[in-house]
């Protein structure tokens, strides 16, 4: 009897340290650098990788690979799984619902006492929309620098929506389990006008694009 007993104490005791173990790998995979957010042809949103490589941010991405976009869920080639048709469909309408969340420019540099300081943009924060202008219609950036002399002529402020990635705690973030590198969804106004420097909002913006050879401004 008492050497069951030790038995079993020693696998507890094993089993206690693989936990351990599992959960200190986890911590770490938790708040370690994730690649930068892609754009997911299936749902048409902006969606960023989990700890454990799924997607985070659509409803069934713990089901999907982040480096595999394109493949469809595990669960869809499983027997009896809803037809690819429908799926296709419901992909399309959430496009065009989520359009405007693609980003398609990025601030490339804010001047202090700007428009754009006063306002809170930042340096990297990623534009989903400016005013009217999405990814489907701004045209290179054309529409924007209609939008901007307008909006000053007018004295009106310009809606921007954009994506700012969080300031990582490690500490505090790996106690609540809060991915790294996920960006937060703000929108702030701009009132654009002569303010003391060149331009009428004291920002640069520049074009953004999902592509392998470009680095997202960190």
């Amino acid at each position: 009897m008492m050497k069951q007993i030790e038995t079993g104490l020693v696998k507890a005791a094993a089993f206690s340290r693989t936990s351990a173990e599992e959960k200190g790998k986890e911590r770490e995979a938790r708040v370690a650098s994730k690649p930068k957010p892609k754009f997911d042809p299936i749902t048409g949103k902006w969606v960023t990788m989990n700890w454990d490589g799924t997607v985070a941010g659509v409803e069934g991405g713990d089901q999907r690979n982040f480096g595999h976009l394109e493949a469809p869920p595990i669960s869809a080639s499983a027997p009896g799984a809803p037809s690819s048709v429908g799926a296709t469909a419901a992909a399309v309408d959430a496009q065009e619902d989520e359009g405007n969340l693609v980003p398609f420019a990025v601030v490339d540099t804010v001047f202090p006492h700007s428009p754009a300081s006063a306002a809170g943009l930042h340096e990297g924060d990623l534009i989903v929309k400016f005013g009217a202008a999405t990814h489907l219609n701004h045209d290179d950036l054309k529409l924007l620098a209609q939008i901007v002399p307008e909006a000053a002529g007018n004295r009106k402020e310009i809606q921007i929506q954009i994506l700012r990635r969080r300031t990582v705690n490690h500490a505090h973030d790996a106690a609540h389990n809060v991915e790294a590198g996920v960006r937060e969804e703000l929108t702030v106004d701009v009132l654009p006008g002569p303010w003391g420097g060149r331009g009428l909002l004291g920002c640069h913006i520049k074009g953004y694009s999902d592509t392998p050879d470009r680095e997202e401004p960190s």
